[in-house]
């Protein structure tokens, strides 16, 4: 990871992976700068759910060191971004903290119903990490995926290029008479020879031959 980040220090998920060690070693005042430090580096470039998701391992941090303040204040932030379960997790986290095991449950059963069952997987892996809820057999290790603008934008152009099929490739014929077309039985050169009788005209009628009388 630090190689990774050697080589592109907005190498976003290796940050957010060494920030995570000291998560996971319970070095909640350690954990907390690196989070911020990732924050505070661009936070602009990163969707929101990445931001809050950021955020929300901010809060478990003061939550784990009893800094109710800091809890609220970060509290009082996600309740104004509904986008993301962050208000519902971190209300379950606070529940989980106090031993109200069942509201912990009614909050994330909430965020079940509103939210993506990947970004659900975001939020609750820190309550396993942290100790308060306990894996079922084979459950993995949700995978995190921090993207900027940047790349977001990259992605998309690569899809829409994959989405649009090139000419060739939706008419075969195309390829084949694009640059002969004289020999493709399918595209006539000239449909109408010089002085056909057939030639319509654009106001519908025929053109009158030679030594014939026009037609009314």
């Amino acid at each position: 990871m630090r190689e990774a980040l050697r080589i592109d220090s907005k190498f976003w998920n290796a940050r957010f992976n060494l920030a995570e060690i000291p998560f996971l070693k319970k070095d909640w005042a350690e954990a907390r700068n690196r989070f911020q430090e990732l924050l505070s580096s661009n936070a602009s470039e990163l969707q929101g759910e990445a931001t809050q998701l950021i955020q929300y391992k901010i809060l478990l941090t003061y939550l784990l060191e009893g800094k109710e303040n800091m809890v609220d204040s970060l509290l009082a932030k996600f309740e104004l971004s509904p986008d993301t379960p962050a208000v519902h997790y971190a209300n379950a986290a606070i529940a989980l903290q106090q031993d109200k095991t069942k509201e912990a449950k009614d909050w994330m059963a909430q965020a079940e119903k509103n939210f993506s069952p990947q970004l659900n997987k975001l939020f609750a892996e820190s309550l396993y990490e942290v100790g308060w809820l306990q894996k079922q057999a084979g459950q993995t290790r949700a995978a995190l995926e921090l993207t900027t603008a940047a790349d977001r934008a990259a992605k998309t152009a690569a899809g829409q290029r994959e989405g649009s099929p090139h000419m060739d490739e939706v008419v075969p014929e195309f390829s084949r008479c694009r640059d002969r077309h004289r020999a493709c039985p399918r595209i006539p050169r000239n449909p109408w020879p010089r002085g056909s009788c057939d030639k319509p005209r654009r106001n519908g009628h025929r053109r009158p031959c030679r030594g014939r009388k026009a037609h009314p």
